[in-house]
């Protein structure tokens, strides 16, 4: 059977890599990799198997988190390279791996036909089926609902969009989508000349700013997001950077201001289920800086809460915003995407004089 030998090497690699740091760590510094997604839906996929585990997995009592797994894998040798039959399985396993043999001949079905002549305009419908998978895959994996005018919106945004048209959420994106990309119209031909990318499949580009002055010593506003968490390490961070505000006529130095950027786990009343957990950006400075914090879940956490302290300001300053991010311990990239215009972070101001101005690129 056919089998990608790079998603092999690099599933090998991450198993090393893991043993010898951590997932949180892992899952932050390669959740943009080729076979990331891949690599996550294996490793839990053989944690928590239902069947019977064989020899070349963890019995069923074994702990159930990457860590534990990628230690049993080391610590039993086993070679995601190599396959391993049982001898009373071989020969169900050979008749299902061979191709099937007709009229004595090994035969292939191809997705086209070779030295067709309409082989280009195939290869076309195909790179724009497979932009639109592409597109899917950059919405944001988590259930609440993000919509901004340009940029990915949440999978939650989908499902709730497809709910009226009785389609599952993926087949309501996917004709949503691929009726802008082959053309707005239903009987578009090649070589789709009305083709466009939709907003959703735009990068997000945009941040928004802030105005803010300097009232008193820790001066902060703060938010709360949806971020259902295990318990155990996650981390969080956020993009930030600051200005002076030459609109006010007293521009302060974005050199001189401090930030100290808290992160907490919250249950579904509002109370904490782990401590708070800060870093220091210090200071916050005129270039894009994402400080980043370990902080602990507790058993029902269903949100995150981040605050933003300032100090030292001398006048008047643009303060930017654009994504921030939670990597939980045994899950996936939980991630909220803010900055595109129409889905801004909803601070609320807990001291200080802040004020939102606008979006803008970032």
């Amino acid at each position: 059977m056919r089998v990608k030998q790079d998603f092999v090497s690099y599933l090998k690699q991450a198993i090393l890599d893991i043993n010898s740091s951590d997932w949180p760590t892992w899952c932050y510094i390669h959740a943009s990799d080729l076979y990331y997604n891949k690599t996550v839906e294996k490793i839990f996929v053989d944690i928590f198997r239902t069947e019977t585990p064989w020899a070349s997995f963890p019995p069923r009592d074994y702990d159930k988190n990457p860590e534990a797994y990628c230690a049993w894998l080391i610590t039993n040798g086993l070679n995601y390279s190599e396959q391993s039959i049982p001898s009373e399985l071989l020969d169900y396993y050979m008749s299902a791996a061979e191709p099937e043999r007709t009229a004595g001949a090994i035969r292939r079905k191809y997705p086209y036909h070779i030295n067709d002549a309409k082989n280009y305009r195939q290869l076309a419908v195909r790179a724009i089926f497979k932009a639109g998978t592409a597109c899917f895959n950059k919405q944001l994996n988590y259930k609440a609902i993000t919509d901004p005018t340009i940029g990915p919106k949440s999978r939650g945004y989908w499902f709730n969009a497809a709910l009226v048209s009785g389609l599952w959420y993926y087949d309501f994106f996917m004709k949503q989508t691929l009726n802008i990309m082959f053309g707005p119209l239903i009987h578009d031909e090649y070589p789709f000349l009305g083709a466009t990318t939709p907003d959703w499949c735009a990068d997000n580009t945009y941040c928004e700013r802030w105005k803010f002055h300097q009232t008193a010593p820790d001066d902060f506003i703060f938010s709360s997001y949806g971020a259902v968490l295990p318990a155990g390490i996650s981390v969080g961070s956020i993009r930030i950077k600051a200005e002076g505000d030459n609109s006010e006529g007293s521009p302060g130095d974005p050199d001189v201001l401090d930030g100290i950027i808290g992160f907490q786990a919250l249950n579904e009343d509002g109370e904490a289920t782990g401590d708070i957990s800060f870093v220091y950006a210090n200071p916050i400075g005129s270039v894009w800086d994402t400080p980043q914090a370990l902080f602990s879940a507790g058993p029902g956490t269903t949100q995150v809460y981040i605050a933003i302290f300032l100090n030292h300001g001398n006048g008047d300053y643009f303060l930017y915003f654009q994504d921030a991010q939670i990597i939980s311990a045994v899950s996936k990239l939980e991630r909220k995407v803010y900055g595109a215009a129409g889905d801004s972070f909803a601070w609320d101001v807990g001291q200080g004089l802040f004020s939102f101005d606008s979006f803008v690129p970032s």
